[in-house]
Parts: C-alpha cells; sequence; structure tokens
C-alpha cells in the first residue's frame, strides 16, 4: 500500500487541507492543532508526525471517533460533502479518499540503496521533503525526486 507522507497511528485516518478559503473558528484550530505531532528534525525524534505543514491526518479506532471528528471539524469551519467535491477532509480506513486535492506520487530514490515509496500529498506540492513511518526525513533532490 501508499505509504504517506504523513503517519497514521489508528485504524481509521482522516486527512484534512489546512489552506482552506473559509474563515476556522480558532476552536477548530486549537483542534486541529491538538492533534498534530511535531516532525522530527535533525534526526531527533519528536514524535510521530502527522502533519507536513499542509495536510494533517488525524486518527481514530472506530467510525464512531471518525464521525465525533467529522462533526467537530463541520461546525469549526471545515467543509465536507457526501461526493468529496469541494470536501476539506475525508476519512477512511484503507485506501485513502478520492479528493480533488489530493495525490499519490512516487518518490524515486537518487541514492543508492533506497527503495520507491508512493507518498500522498497536497496535488502539486513543493514540499522539500517527506518523513518515513521510522521518523527519517528524506530530502527532495538529494535523496528522492518526485
Amino acid at each position: 500500500g501508499a505509504e504517506m507522507a504523513l503517519i497514521d497511528r489508528g485504524m481509521y485516518k482522516l486527512i484534512l487541507r489546512i489552506d482552506v478559503a473559509q474563515e476556522i473558528s480558532q476552536v477548530g484550530w486549537r483542534y486541529i492543532l491538538s492533534e498534530t505531532l511535531p516532525t522530527p528534525w535533525g534526526g531527533k525524534q519528536l514524535g510521530t508526525p502527522n502533519f507536513d505543514g499542509e495536510i494533517v491526518c488525524i486518527s481514530g479506532m472506530s467510525p464512531m471517533d471518525m464521525s465525533a471528528t467529522s462533526e467537530l471539524l463541520m461546525s469549526n469551519g471545515f467543509r465536507w460533502s457526501e461526493d468529496l467535491v469541494g470536501a476539506d477532509f475525508a476519512w477512511f480506513e484503507l485506501e485513502p479518499p478520492k479528493l480533488d486535492w489530493l495525490e499519490r506520487v512516487e518518490a524515486r530514490p537518487i541514492k543508492k540503496g533506497l527503495s520507491s515509496v508512493e507518498l500522498w500529498q497536497l496535488r502539486g506540492s513543493k514540499l522539500p521533503y517527506f518523513v518515513g513511518h521510522d521518523g527519517q526525513i528524506w530530502w527532495r533532490g538529494s535523496d528522492y525526486d518526485w
């Protein structure tokens, strides 16, 4: 399966884009910030990363968890629709949802000894790195190209 540039910590995952046109309440932003763990820098593992600066992955153990999270997000300004058109987030169990702003890309190794990695990212993202499941940072242009 695809390894996300972000790490999932539960059976169910919710992917949310941060850059939205509409206003989001302070309660909504506080919730998002409370759900993000820091990206490790300089080889220091500061927590399992689940936010790359553009999209965040929030995990849960049941559909009820995901439903409650969805309700909280919508009540604070994030958009969702059943067909996912214009939606700011969606949750799933196995295969990530078909959101117009989410894309799967293949990171091809530049350095010998590395394997190709499939990533989920914001469509057209130019982020210079991705973080592997072990917290290792891989850089565009020196480790991988995508």
